[in-house]
């Protein structure tokens, strides 16, 4: 359907992407206000990537986004691609996120920001990159060292989406299966 290795290869070769107006502001507000309500219900802390910020890993309503955004992402990227991870964050004042890179199952990420009182740029290869709420930044979560200096205002919220190419590298992460199965069982993506 999207393959097309030459615009893929183009993308790729860029630091980023910024897509403004990844989600409407209508979108911005339902899933800000529900992972706000399940922060606030469930004392969701920390993850063992930040300090002083609240998580949650495949949290429903970001799944569903990740579902409902991976044929634009495919087209937009030229590349058919198969969804495996959500991830919500909260940062608060003087979280920072440490430089890395992503494993395997972020082969292609996306970061949408929801809200923040401050601007805080999200470095990718060294290179600062701050979003409007609802915007997003594509990238290549995998290869590509990224990180945030310490957060200087009080509440700073993002999803992050992640896919695999359908036939490349790493798509037996799909749905973050190879992560995910259990280690003493052959799954028909076993490698």
């Amino acid at each position: 359907m999207y393959d097309n290795p030459e615009k893929y290869q183009k993308l790729k070769d860029k630091k980023y992407l910024v897509i403004p107006n990844f989600i409407s502001q209508e979108e911005v507000t339902w899933y800000l206000d529900y992972f706000n309500r399940y922060v606030e219900q469930f004392k969701i802390g920390n993850d063992s990537m930040v300090e002083n910020c609240s998580s949650k890993y495949n949290f429903v309503p970001f799944v569903q986004l990740l579902c409902y955004k991976t044929e634009i992402v495919s087209s937009i990227v030229g590349a058919n691609l198969l969804p495996t991870y959500a991830f919500g964050r909260t940062y608060y004042k003087n979280s920072d996120l440490k430089k890395h890179k992503d494993r395997p199952a972020c082969e292609v990420s996306l970061s949408v920001h929801l809200e923040g009182d401050k601007e805080w740029n999200l470095f990718i290869k060294g290179c600062p990159v701050t979003l409007n709420k609802g915007d997003a930044v594509l990238y290549w979560g995998y290869d590509d060292e990224h990180w945030r200096d310490k957060y200087e205002g009080e509440k700073y919220t993002n999803v992050f989406l992640h896919y695999v190419r359908t036939f490349g590298p790493f798509c037996n992460h799909v749905f973050d299966i190879k992560n995910y199965a259990p280690k003493t069982k052959k799954h028909f993506l076993s490698t």
